[in-house]
């Protein structure tokens, strides 16, 4: 799925440690781990899509939460 996406450049610059090279902001949501929820610190609990190590993830007991500023802005303005 694509869409047009636009987040502030501050809250890009703040993704630092993307490994991907900030590939969600093309549109498309294919790279993207699925939002299940976001706690009451508006902070994405996601269903990781891959394996793969990811610096913003962090996994606390049965949780698993999304700290990269994109992902957070994306589920909070597009729900994404």
């Amino acid at each position: 799925m694509k869409m047009d996406i636009k987040i502030s450049d501050i809250i890009v610059k703040a993704a630092t440690k993307c490994k991907k090279g900030l590939a969600c902001l093309t549109g498309s949501t294919e790279c993207v781990c699925e939002a299940r929820t976001a706690d009451k610190d508006h902070t994405v609990v996601i269903k990781p899509k891959y394996t793969d190590p990811c610096d913003y993830r962090l996994d606390k007991s049965d949780v698993t939460y999304c700290l990269c500023p994109v992902r957070n802005a994306l589920y909070r303005r597009y729900r994404i």
